[in-house]
C-alpha cells in the first residue's frame, strides 16, 4: 500500500514548500512523494531547475529534505539522492526516503534472549545507522532472542510484527525508528484504504 503527494508549484519563493538538498535550498517545479507500507522504501522526487543543479551540481547520497506547511499541517520527509535525469530545463531527482535503510543494513550478529522491543533496538542501534530506535517500546513484554543471520532490519521487524501482532513499525521525519501498540495510539486525523486494483 502507498500514499501519495503530489504537488505542482511555481518558482516561487513564497510557496509553502521548502527543498534543501545537501545543505542547499532549492526552488522546485514539481514535486512528488510517495509513502509506503510494509517496510518497502518511500520515494521523493524533485524538479530542480538546471542552472541551478550547474551552479551547485549534486552528489550520489546527499541528504533530501522536503517541508510543507500545506493546509496548517507542517510535515518533513527526509531521504537520499540516489540518481537524477536530465529533463529540458529540468533536472529531475529522485531520492528514497529514511525507511530505505531498514531494507539496505543487515544484522551480522545475535542478540540473547531479551525483551523483543529491547533486542530490535539494540540491531538498530548496532547496524542501522543512520537510524535511531528512539521510538521503539523496548518493553513489550515478550522475551525472545534474535539471530542476525545477515538479515535485513526489515526482516527483523516484520518477524516481530508476528510475534508481537498488535504492534506497527515505522521511520519518522528524523530517522527514529518506531515500534509501539497501535492500540494505544490516539485516534488517526485520516484513515487510508487499499483499493482494488481492478477499481482502478
Amino acid at each position: 500500500a502507498w500514499v501519495y503527494f503530489d504537488m505542482t508549484i511555481g518558482a516561487d519563493a513564497s510557496a509553502p514548500l521548502q527543498v534543501m538538498i545537501g545543505g542547499l535550498e532549492y526552488q522546485v517545479g514539481a514535486c512528488t512523494i510517495v509513502e509506503t507500507t510494509g517496510g518497502e522504501a518511500g520515494t521523493i522526487d524533485v524538479g530542480i531547475t538546471l542552472s541551478a543543479f550547474l551552479a551547485d551540481p549534486l552528489t550520489h547520497g546527499d541528504a533530501i529534505a522536503v517541508s510543507s506547511g500545506l493546509g496548517g499541517h507542517d510535515r518533513t520527509w527526509n531521504g537520499t539522492v540516489e540518481s537524477w535525469q536530465f529533463q529540458g530545463s529540468l533536472v529531475m531527482v529522485h531520492a528514497l526516503q529514511d525507511d530505505a535503510y531498514l531494507s539496505r543494513k543487515l544484522a551480522t550478529g545475535d542478540e540473547t534472549a531479551a525483551d523483543l522491543g529491547a533486542n530490535l533496538a539494540d540491531f538498530v542501534d548496532d547496524y542501522g545507522a543512520p537510524l535511531t530506535p528512539d521510538g521503539i517500546d523496548t518493553d513489550t513484554g515478550l522475551s525472545m532472542a534474535l539471530t542476525g543471520g545477515y538479515k535485513y532490519l526489515r526482516e527483523h521487524f516484520a518477524d516481530g510484527l508476528k510475534a508481537l501482532p498488535d504492534y506497527v513499525y515505522w521511520v519518522d521525519e528524523t530517522g527514529a525508528v518506531y515500534l509501539v501498540d497501535q492500540t494505544g495510539l490516539p485516534e488517526a486525523l485520516y484513515e487510508l484504504y487499499e483499493e482494488d486494483p481492478s477499481l482502478m
